[in-house]
């Protein structure tokens, strides 16, 4: 699974690839298209508008996503109507981007939380992997540039070799379990999105 980090499934939308989900990636899905934040519930995407937005951003590199939305507001409209003309003539779009945000999160389950105490820091997510990653030595521009799944890994990794996590091997019980709930909602999802 850490190796699918480095070597991604690639997904397509509209007929445009997106890319691995980058830390930079994320902090302009967040500023824009809040909705499609990779640890946002399914139930908040389905039927946003802000798809659009989002496969703007990850079908490019973050840097040049930023530059994208930073144009003047006719080419931007340009670009945005272009976009989704593309997305609304995928028949698949809504469940790419569910299987794309969950590949970008599919990280090791923990199984036991060492510490039951422990109080939630009230740092988002994103700076909260942005501070790990610097932690571990890289710039900020490095981590901007880091795959968010990697990010989770070492996040992950950190914290139980902290001793705050258990993290448990790939085919135990436990991912069995989350295997059957992902099923579950694809189905839910399938229903949903039928023409």
């Amino acid at each position: 699974m850490y190796a699918e980090g480095y070597f991604p499934d690639a997904y397509r939308i509209g007929g445009m690839r997106m890319h691995p989900m980058t830390m930079g990636h994320v902090l302009l899905i967040e500023r824009v298209a809040p909705a499609f934040a990779p640890w946002r519930a399914t139930e908040e995407r389905i039927g946003s508008g802000s798809i659009m937005l989002f496969v703007a951003i990850v079908t490019r590199a973050w840097r040049d996503a930023a530059a994208v939305l930073e144009r003047p507001s006719w080419v931007w409209r340009w670009k945005a109507d272009r976009i989704t003309r593309r997305v609304n003539g995928d028949p698949k779009a809504a469940a790419t981007v569910e299987e794309y945000l969950k590949a970008q999160v599919n990280i090791p389950e923990a199984i036991r939380w060492q510490r039951d105490d422990m109080a939630p820091t009230g740092a988002e997510m994103s700076h909260a992997l942005m501070v790990t990653m610097m932690q571990l030595g890289a710039t900020r521009e490095e981590a901007l540039d880091t795959p968010l799944r990697l990010a989770l890994w070492d996040q992950m990794f950190l914290q139980e070799q902290n001793g705050a996590v258990s993290l448990e091997s790939e085919g135990g019980a436990k991912s069995e379990a989350r295997k059957k709930a992902i099923e579950d909602l694809e189905r839910r999802l399938a229903c949903q999105t039928k023409p």
